[in-house]
């Protein structure tokens, strides 16, 4: 379908001439797969990779470096019998160095001290490294030579400033990763409630934690109850905190996510207690986004932690 600005230029043509109106029209990527794919053939070549190297339909190029070798981050161990590849969903940690393809300066990086937690399969990276975090198990390290088209694509991406291009349009970038976890959402919420010495006194069917020190008796609220509650809401991870306040709902009508809901009904008046509960109970797949804005205040498959105190019911 045309956009507002390219049928203009197209009804141009009637005016300007055949001629300029192809230079208007023109593909700015036109040529410049096949040219990337010609950086990384000789890359490869250059660097005597031929016979390590695995192409990839999408593209890109994967060096996968084997037991008892040196990879990019020190010697590569062998791989636990219970390592996993991330599924859709997973919480990744990783670290990396990012390369223009020809320049042995990285980019940037992330350290083991500091690594990248990321949900896997959202779409919450660049297509290439998503790619490549899916051929790995946890501990696994690679080398990924990735074309413009599945990396950074054909703008300029510049540093924190926004004045200095550090990734050109059209670069083929080189990415050495090493996956150093894949979680899914349960074990986060268990490692959660561990390393933070809660006592779950309730989990509901449909995987609701409820930390209080006050049994669910014949008073819990249940639904169809108008109730005003204080809350504090946090991610897990950090302990991040994306929404408090102080408001009112009738439980049961469909006014807040369902673990919310599942664990309030379960309460009584006067009553403080700890919600914790799966990203299929909260926001899913989607995640929650801040109005107004491209930035996640709940990101996909998060499992949330919610403080209540409820203050009313009627």
């Amino acid at each position: 379908m045309f956009t507002r600005k390219v049928l203009v230029a197209a009804l141009s043509c009637l005016t300007i001439g055949l001629t300029s109106c192809m230079n208007d029209l023109a593909n700015p990527d036109e040529g410049q797969a096949e040219a990337n794919d010609k950086l990384i053939e000789e890359y490869i070549r250059s660097n005597n990779l031929q016979t390590i190297v695995q192409p990839q339909t999408s593209g890109m190029y994967v060096i996968a470096y084997s037991t008892n070798t040196l990879g990019p981050f020190g010697n590569v161990t062998g791989l636990a019998t219970n390592a996993r590849r991330p599924a859709v969903g997973d919480e990744v940690s990783f670290v990396y160095r990012l390369y223009l393809l020809n320049n042995p300066r990285a980019v940037d990086s992330a350290t083991v001290q500091r690594p990248v937690q990321l949900p896997f399969g959202v779409r919450a990276m660049i297509a290439g490294l998503e790619e490549g975090l899916s051929l790995m198990t946890e501990g696994q390290q690679m080398t990924l030579l990735i074309p413009y088209y599945i990396a950074y694509g054909n703008e300029p991406r510049t540093d924190s400033t926004g004045k200095t291009v550090i990734i050109p349009a059209f670069s083929p970038v080189r990415f050495d990763v090493q996956l150093l976890r894949t979680r899914n959402e349960e074990t986060q919420i268990r490692e959660y409630i561990e390393s933070n010495k809660l006592a779950v006194s309730k989990t509901t069917p449909t995987g609701v934690r409820i930390i209080s020190g006050s049994p669910a008796t014949p008073d819990s609220i249940g639904n169809g109850k108008t109730v005003k509650l204080k809350y504090v809401g946090k991610l897990l991870r950090g302990n991040a905190q994306f929404d408090s306040g102080e408001f009112q709902f009738v439980t049961g009508s469909g006014q807040v996510v369902p673990g919310f809901n599942d664990g309030v009904v379960r309460l009584r008046p006067g009553e403080k207690a700890t919600l914790i509960f799966p990203s299929s109970q909260g926001y899913g797949a989607r995640g929650s986004v801040r109005p107004n804005t491209n930035i996640y205040a709940v990101p996909p498959y998060a499992p949330l932690r919610f403080d209540v105190e409820i203050l009313e019911v009627k």
